[in-house]
Order: structure tokens, then C-alpha cells, then sequence
């Protein structure tokens, strides 16, 4: 099921029981990641 997640597009894979902290980083790392492609996203529409 995690490797299918993966190849999905799925930032992270998170086993129960989690705790707090990781769901907060892999919904952080998720945010940066979208922001940076965003970024490259509008940087490319400009050229």
C-alpha cells in the first residue's frame, strides 16, 4: 500500500500509531514542496 502511495504522489507514509510531530512535519514538508513548485511554476510562465 506504501509503495502505491509513493507512485501516487504521496509525500510521506505514515504508520499507526504516529505521533503529532510527525504528522506535523510531513504536512510541513509537503507545504515547502508545494511552494517551491509553485515557484518554479510561475518562474518557467515568465520566461
Amino acid at each position: 500500500m506504501s509503495v502505491r502511495a509513493m507512485k501516487a504522489g504521496a509525500i510521506d507514509f505514515l504508520t499507526k500509531p504516529f505521533r503529532d510531530q510527525d504528522m506535523l512535519d510531513a504536512v510541513t514538508l509537503a507545504l515547502e514542496r508545494d511552494l517551491t513548485s509553485r515557484k518554479l511554476r510561475s518562474d518557467r510562465e515568465v520566461i
